[in-house]
C-alpha cells in the first residue's frame, strides 16, 4: 500500500529507472545507497588519480561511477563538503571528462584526448566495462596495446590527469596477466599493471541498509511514503540472494 502526500501519479514522476540500465550523471538526484562506496572511491582516486572499480555483475559499478563519483568528484578533491542539495558542480575536472568503452573506435578515443589535453587543464578519462578489451570478438593484441599505451600517457602526462576504470571481477587474473606481458613489453616508466593494484577497490555487494535505502528513498523524494515494510523487506531478501 503507498499513501500519497501531495502529488498526483505520472509516469514521469517515476523515481525508479524504467530499464535495467546505468544511472547516468543526471541521475544523481535519484541515485541512493552507495555513499560509502562513492566516498571510499573519491579518496582512492585523490590518492592515487588511478581508481579501478571491480565486482560482480550487477553490483552497480557504472552507476557508482557515473551517478556517484562523477557528480561528486570535483567538490571532493577541492576539498569541499557537499551539500545534500548540492551534489553536482560544473568544475574544470567533472566539464573534462570522458567516458569510452573498449569496444568503441580506438581512433575516436586519440582524438579526444588529444582536444582534453590540449586544452591544459587536469581532465577525469573513464574507462567502463574494461573486460571488453579482451571479451569482445576482434580484440586482437594491437588494440589492447594502443589503448594501454593511451592510458599510461594520460595518467603520466604533466598537467596531472585522472582515470576511473570499471571491471567485473571474474577477468580480473585474465586482464592483469595482458598487463603483465604488456609493461615487459613496452617498457612502461610506471607500469599499468603496478597502478591496477594499488588503486583497485572491489566493492562489496549491497548491505541490507544500502538495498532498504536504495527502494524507499526515490519513493520518499517524490512524496510518497510505503506502508507495506514486510513487502519492502521481502524485495530486499530477494536481492541480497541474487548474486
Amino acid at each position: 500500500d503507498v499513501s500519497k502526500l501531495n502529488l498526483d501519479y505520472a509516469p514521469e514522476n517515476n523515481p525508479y529507472n524504467n530499464e535495467l540500465t546505468s544511472y547516468e550523471a543526471s541521475d544523481y538526484a535519484k541515485f541512493f545507497g552507495r555513499d560509502k562506496v562513492i566516498e571510499i572511491s573519491i579518496d582512492k582516486l585523490k590518492l592515487q588519480r588511478v581508481l579501478v572499480v571491480a565486482g560482480v555483475s550487477g553490483a552497480g559499478k557504472s552507476s557508482v561511477i557515473r551517478a556517484g563519483i562523477l557528480p561528486n568528484v570535483a567538490r571532493r578533491l577541492d576539498g569541499e563538503p557537499i551539500g545534500p542539495e548540492e551534489k553536482l558542480r560544473p568544475l574544470n575536472l567533472v566539464e573534462n571528462s570522458l567516458i569510452f568503452r573498449p569496444s568503441q573506435d580506438i581512433k575516436e578515443l586519440v582524438g579526444k584526448i588529444k582536444v582534453l589535453n590540449d586544452s591544459n587543464c587536469s581532465s577525469l578519462l573513464v574507462i567502463d566495462q574494461f573486460e571488453e578489451l579482451i571479451s569482445q570478438p576482434g580484440s586482437d593484441s594491437t588494440k589492447i596495446e594502443q589503448l594501454l599505451t593511451l592510458l599510461h600517457d594520460w595518467i603520466n602526462h604533466p598537467i596531472q590527469n585522472y582515470l576511473i576504470i570499471s571491471v567485473r571481477s571474474d577477468y580480473e587474473l585474465a586482464i592483469v596477466e595482458v598487463l603483465n606481458k604488456l609493461d615487459s613489453k613496452l617498457s612502461f616508466t610506471n607500469g599499468i599493471s603496478q597502478l591496477w593494484h594499488q588503486s583497485i577497490y572491489r566493492i562489496p555487494w549491497f548491505s541490507k541498509e544500502e538495498l532498504r535505502e536504495i527502494v524507499v528513498e526515490p519513493f520518499f523524494r517524490i512524496a510518497y511514503l510505503y506502508k507495506e515494510r514486510e513487502l519492502v523487506d521481502r524485495i530486499i531478501d530477494e536481492v541480497r540472494q541474487s548474486p
